[in-house]
């Protein structure tokens, strides 16, 4: 951003523009998961070390084997039934699959439990189990990172966005997190390149958020205090990299879509125009009656899912010429753009629901 002579955000004397959000302290927290067998003998297991810290507060519960699940879609899945605790009444489903879950919420049915081949090879033979969490919240200064290429009329803003943030690691085992979403922060720094040294009519505000992970918590915050401009547009970039994808698909504000799908597929750009709501940090701006849409890769909103959080999400699984694709795309509507005023006056803006 400073290489690129980008200007500060509002009042702001910085590139970080700070928030306040609850972060799980990995170094004072403690989980367990105890399984029973049939016997009546158990073993116990720990995050940190044996599975990805599971990421809710208040999370205990104990969960009985249930036998005649209608959740379970492949063998690589056993189901049991939660008994007691935030969850009561809901399934959860434990994977074979070294996949990292960044929060659960009370809102998912079935409840996910991604765990490595040992731990779920223990599972499938287990009866009960009892998840003890014991998880030490932080409310922490965190940043997201923003700048701002003047316009004319400083009144409106495009505003251009991608999450930074992802999942970590635990023990020895790392996710890289390139296609979720180090595609969409290289496609983000790819369009300041192409539009610094341009003039245009209106602000164009870049957005490396936080805390997208953990519940779209850096987007949230940046539109609580976005009283800067009448009128704004946003394009968030997330995912969009993914090798098997031969296109790109638009989330989020129907309207919004419509206007950049008709542009792009006149250029014969395959375009997927995805009524469902895929969460990423449109909602956030959605929820404001802000349009705001969100470019992804073609690929099925599980697909994605499947190759997200996982220890093979690296650079020798995306495809890199699809990044420079996108962000020429974005890059070349951009300085098409009269006003931000003629894009909202073809628009009826639509509210966002969670998926």
């Amino acid at each position: 951003f400073e290489v690129a002579g980008l200007s500060f955000y509002g009042n702001s004397d910085s590139y970080l523009v700070p928030y306040t959000q609850d972060v799980f302290d990995s170094t004072s927290s403690s989980q367990s998961l105890t399984l029973t067998y049939g016997d009546g003998s158990t073993e116990i297991f720990y995050s940190g070390m044996d599975f990805y810290p599971y990421l809710c507060k208040n999370g205990s519960f104990v969960a009985t084997r249930n036998y005649n699940s209608k959740g379970i879609t492949t063998s690589n899945e056993v189901a049991f039934c939660i008994n007691s605790g935030l969850f009561s009444g809901k399934e959860i489903i434990f994977s074979r699959a070294d996949r990292a879950t960044s929060r659960i919420s009370s809102a998912i049915d079935p409840i996910p439990f991604s765990c490595n081949e040992v731990l779920f090879d223990k599972i499938s033979d287990a009866i009960c189990v009892t998840f003890q969490d014991n998880l030490e919240i932080l409310n922490k200064d965190v940043n997201n990172v923003v700048g701002v290429l003047k316009g004319t009329d400083r009144n409106y803003a495009v505003i251009i966005s991608a999450h930074f943030d992802h999942v970590g690691g635990y023990g020895e085992t790392y996710y890289p997190g390139a296609l979720d979403n180090a595609s969409g922060v290289s496609a983000l720094l790819e369009i300041i390149k192409e539009l610094v040294g341009n003039q245009f009519d209106f602000d164009i505000v870049f957005v490396a958020f936080n805390g997208e992970e953990m519940g779209q918590l850096g987007s949230q915050a940046f539109v609580k205090n976005m009283n800067l401009y009448k009128k704004a547009v946003v394009v968030n970039i997330d995912s969009i990299a993914d090798i098997d994808g031969n296109g790109i698909q638009i989330i989020g504000d129907k309207g919004l879509q419509h206007i950049l799908g008709s542009a792009w597929q006149e250029e014969n750009v395959q375009v997927i125009l995805n009524q469902e709501n895929i969460i990423s940090d449109h909602i956030s701006f959605q929820s404001a009656n802000i349009p705001a849409v969100t470019i992804s890769s073609s690929t099925s909103a599980d697909e994605l899912i499947s190759k997200s959080h996982i220890t093979t999400d690296n650079a020798t699984n995306i495809d890199i010429a699809q990044i420079d694709y996108v962000a020429q795309l974005i890059s070349d509507y951009i300085k098409e753009i009269d006003s931000v005023e003629s894009i909202l006056d073809n628009i009826t803006i639509s509210k966002a629901t969670n998926r």
